[in-house]
């Protein structure tokens, strides 16, 4: 009986006895089972005492064994059922039948065979030390029960083993299949990062362990699918063992290890309520899957037009569906929204310059909508506009060029006056200083200036008075403690036609002064002014009690008439001057008992015709005594 594993159930079928009846062959003991190589007793029965026969003992048909006594000992040598004839020398014979059971087996390891692989193998419940291994490759060699062998190509082979060193002639077989070695490594992702879990697979391989040398020092031994985190980049050979390290076949893969400069890409700064586009930077484009952690899901190669939310942390996961990169993790901190619209002034004037500020943008450039039709596009965070006209005016901004989808904005009012605009400082004066003049009539329009400072700021508008009549309007832009001095060269010329004393003033239109406006006074004469002798201009002379007033004048001139006053006479209306009658001569003592302060006093002297007529008069002088 033949195949890789032969059990052979022994079974005594019964005695057959041939001669004389009663003569039978028994198996001592009786029953059990024969295997292949076991040693069985075998005896005549009866035996008569003294026996003097010889027996002759065969396996049937024609082979004899060894030994002619009543009782010997036998060996099976192969499975199967054996037919064993004992002939006494009398001439009677017996016959008796055994079942021989094969025990004996091929183990080998491992169990699926690879090209190229060492097998092992043991004869098993062999009876000899000394085996005859036919591998079914053409190798035939003479060895002990354990064996190795190389198959150096896949197929299906029959080993056979003859034992009885090599002697048997029916040998145990055992069929095997020898695998093309299709073994490998898989690593997953593609792309290998340092600090990120590698995920390694032991492809077709045949053992439920594997012994891995990470190439980094670390080796392990788990199921054929594992994970491992390098540490160092680099290149780095991986080395996979079957059978928990017992196979003499490594597989190998080299893999290239990269620190992770992957990063998130975001089109602007991260704002609250503000609208980005966001990217996986240092990968090739894909179709990845997106998640935020306010619970958004997208795909796609980036995603575009991402509202963020609250200010904070909003946690960002991208997977790459193809297995190409491991899964990122990043966090985006999302700044609170502290953007806003300033400007230097809510209240300004028609052409004053104010600074506009888009404060904490993040743009390079803003859209300014400016509320009067005015849009500029591309512009700086801060730049400086004016408006024109009065009104109200939205200022408007919008980040990124006008991209944001937010828009921030602030109201400013345009207007004459500022709110709290006061005159502070108000002059008004001849080029000289003076706020008198003698004019020939022949001679240049008299020069002036109007200096006018103000808390506050202010497009302050007005009329020129000439004796009451209006001569022309004036507009003076006044900014806040700086004093504006308008020229002569922008105001209306004075005419020196009419003979006489002249009032000059103005009236503000659009502001209400509740100071006293000054006025100027100019006299056209064609004859020579009246000239101050005695006291000299800003003549200091202590505490008197009178003063003797002189002035020259033309030969044969009319009477002279004189005027004093504590008040500046620019501020003084012509009906509150008092005129004292000086008579022919060119002096006046003036008594000064009625003057209780001390301070400056103000006069000066005209001369009449016939008629009591103006023709000339002096310019005002001016002195101080002290009490």
């Amino acid at each position: 009986m033949k195949g890789c594993l032969v059990m052979v159930i022994i079974a005594l079928l019964g005695l057959f006895l041939f001669g004389q009846v009663g003569n039978r062959i028994v198996q001592v003991p009786p029953g059990g089972q024969i295997f292949v190589g076991n040693e069985v007793r075998l005896d005549w029965e009866p035996v008569s005492q003294p026996d003097n026969y010889s027996y002759q003992w065969q396996l049937v048909p024609a082979k004899s064994i060894p030994g002619n006594s009543s009782s010997i000992k036998y060996i099976a040598k192969e499975p199967g059922v054996c037919r064993i004839r004992c002939t006494r020398s009398d001439g009677n014979s017996a016959e008796l039948q055994l079942v021989v059971r094969e025990n004996r087996s091929i183990e080998m390891f491992p169990r699926n065979p690879i090209e190229g692989e060492t097998l092992n193998l043991e004869a098993q419940n062999f009876n000899s030390s000394v085996i005859k291994w036919d591998f079914g490759d053409s190798t035939i060699l003479s060895g002990s029960q354990k064996v190795s062998h190389i198959f150096k190509q896949s197929g299906v082979y029959t080993i056979k083993a003859y034992d009885f060193a090599g002697q048997a002639t029916v040998p145990v077989e055992r069929r095997i299949k020898v695998e093309i070695d299709n073994r490998s490594i898989g690593v997953s992702p593609n792309v290998l990062y340092t600090g990120i879990a590698v995920g390694l697979t032991a492809v077709n391989f045949q053992g439920q362990s594997v012994r891995w040398e990470f190439g980094d020092g670390q080796t392990a031994v788990t199921s054929p699918t594992t994970t491992h985190t390098f540490i160092q980049p680099g290149v780095t050979r991986i080395r996979a063992i079957d059978y928990s390290g017992r196979s003499d076949m490594t597989i190998e893969k080299t893999v290239q290890l990269q620190p992770d400069n992957r990063r998130l890409w975001l089109s602007s700064p991260p704002i609250s309520g503000e609208a980005v586009d966001v990217r996986l930077e240092n990968v090739q484009p894909g179709n990845f899957n997106w998640s935020f952690s306010d619970g958004e899901r997208s795909n796609g190669s980036s995603v575009t037009g991402k509202v963020l939310g609250i200010a904070g942390a909003l946690d960002v996961t991208v997977e790459d569906p193809s297995g190409n990169y491991p899964p990122f993790k990043g966090t985006v901190m999302i700044e609170p929204d502290l953007r806003s619209v300033n400007v230097s002034a809510d209240t300004v004037i028609p052409g004053e310059e104010v600074t506009l500020k888009a404060t904490q943008f993040k743009g390079p450039n803003v859209k300014w909508i400016l509320g009067d039709g005015t849009v500029k596009t591309s512009a700086p965070r801060q730049m400086s506009y004016s408006f024109t006209k009065t009104g109200v005016y939205e200022i408007k901004a919008i980040d990124y060029d006008g991209q944001s989808r937010k828009e921030f904005s602030k109201t400013i009012q345009v207007q004459e006056i500022t709110p709290g605009f006061q005159i502070q400082l108000l002059e008004f004066l001849f080029q000289e200083g003076k706020y008198y003049a003698i004019v020939n009539r022949k001679g240049a329009s008299p020069s002036y200036r109007l200096k006018i400072m103000a808390g506050g700021r202010g497009l302050l508008k007005g009329k020129w008075l000439l004796d009451g009549a209006v001569i022309g309007l004036f507009e003076a832009q006044i900014f806040e403690k700086k004093p504006v001095i308008v020229e002569s060269a922008f105001m209306v010329k004075l005419p020196v036609q009419d003979l006489g004393l002249h009032h000059f003033s103005f009236q503000f239109t659009n502001y209400s002064y509740g100071g006293k406006i000054p006025r100027l006074r100019y006299f056209v004469a064609e004859v020579p002014a009246l000239k101050i002798v005695d006291p000299a201009q800003d003549s200091k002379l202590g505490d008197v009690d009178s003063i003797v007033l002189r002035w020259s004048g033309p030969k044969g001139g009319g009477p002279y008439e004189v005027a004093l006053s504590q008040v500046p006479f620019q501020f003084l209306p012509d009906n509150n001057i008092e005129w004292v009658s000086a008579g022919m001569e060119t002096s006046y003592r003036w008594n000064l008992e009625e003057i209780t302060k001390k301070g400056w006093i103000y006069w000066h002297v005209r001369q009449l015709d016939a008629a009591g007529n103006v023709v000339i008069t002096s310019e005002i002088s001016s002195f101080k005594i002290d009490r």
